[in-house]
């Protein structure tokens, strides 16, 4: 059963969120390397046992120039608000986006940032036994050892502006991204102060993330919409917040700074 309460008046949560970078300061993992890798508007920040700035951004330019190639050949690719098939010829970083909103009727971009880190963490892996990536607050992590990640929660929060959600799989990939209609950038028709999804795929959990934003358009939503996720089984957890009120289900363990 998912787990929701309401905060008292004044001490709810204002979201859970990543905002631009506030995240890049706050990953618990001080004995990786950490290095950063852009191009347009992708941004990344790595996090491996050596500085792999040159495997990295070959991999960015591989996934992103697939997605280009692919996306001027069918016009509205990149805006699509519902899903799309799955094209034969379809390059992987583009399946991956596909297959993973379809799950959760929203269209590709949806799973663009999720997909992006997962593409480059997988080849990350090849040389590093432990990858964290981050892709404009939208994770792919694979670690030996438990990692907490510092979730931006606003500076009026009852828990002092952040919060951690702890990462216990060893070995296991993991995708944690977050969707909000208060914070950042995601596109979001609910209400939600904040989604964060957990799966062992990013590209699905960030799809996840924007479909249960949706959904929830006042904090009386929150604890069917988790019912119904955690009946669906096809995520490992998720946390909603909105207003005072909060809940979560599955893999999520909540720390206070």
């Amino acid at each position: 059963m998912p787990w929701y309460r309401s905060q008292p008046e004044g001490r709810g949560l204002s979201a859970v969120a990543y905002e631009l970078r506030f995240y890049r300061d706050w990953v618990k993992a001080d004995e990786l390397t950490s290095f950063e890798v852009k191009l347009r508007e992708t941004d990344l920040a790595i996090r491996a046992h050596s500085d792999l700035t040159a495997e990295a951004s070959k991999r960015v330019k591989r996934v992103r120039r697939d997605l280009e190639i692919y996306a001027e050949s069918r016009p509205g690719f990149f805006w699509a608000m519902t899903p799309r098939r799955v094209d034969p010829d379809s390059p992987d970083i583009v399946r991956e986006m596909v297959e993973s909103a379809a799950l959760y009727g929203v269209g590709p971009m949806a799973a663009v940032a999720g997909a992006i880190a997962q593409a480059v963490g997988r080849e990350l892996l090849k040389f590093s036994p432990e990858v964290i990536v981050e892709n404009g607050g939208d994770v792919f992590l694979q670690m030996n050892r438990p990692t907490r990640l510092m979730l931006y929660s606003g500076e009026k929060s009852a828990f002092g502006g952040k919060l951690v959600v702890k990462i216990d799989a060893p070995g296991e990939p993991r995708g944690v991204c977050t969707s909000s209609a208060r914070i950042g950038p995601s596109l979001s028709h609910g209400a939600a102060d904040a989604v964060l999804a957990i799966s062992d795929n990013a590209a699905l959990a960030d799809a996840a993330a924007t479909a249960i934003g949706n959904r929830v358009k006042s904090p009386q939503d929150v604890p069917d919409v988790l019912e119904q996720e955690k009946s669906r089984g096809l995520l490992l957890g998720a946390v909603v917040t909105i207003g005072e009120t909060f809940g979560a289900f599955g893999e999520v363990e909540l720390e206070e700074l």
